[in-house]
């Protein structure tokens, strides 16, 4: 998935599951345990600094969202 959304595709990442399965922990982490996003966030922003030039243009968006219950709480920047 991250070499496609190196490459220019949209990517998305889904996880469902009963509660206190691990959701939140693989994506986010804990304290020195990582999760999905942070690590792949440092991978995206180190290929950007690795091929940054005045001919090379790169756009990064993320959003994300958790649905708890009934309620949404999530952040979102464009």
């Amino acid at each position: 998935m991250l070499n496609n959304a190196l490459a220019g595709f949209n990517c998305t990442m889904f996880a469902y599951g009963q509660t206190g399965a691990g959701k939140s922990y693989s994506f986010v982490g804990y304290g020195v345990n990582k999760g999905i996003l942070p690590i792949v966030s440092t991978e995206i922003f180190s290929k950007v600094r690795a091929e940054q030039s005045d001919n090379h243009v790169f756009q990064i968006g993320c959003s994300y969202m958790e649905i708890y219950g009934c309620g949404l709480r999530g952040r979102a920047s464009g």
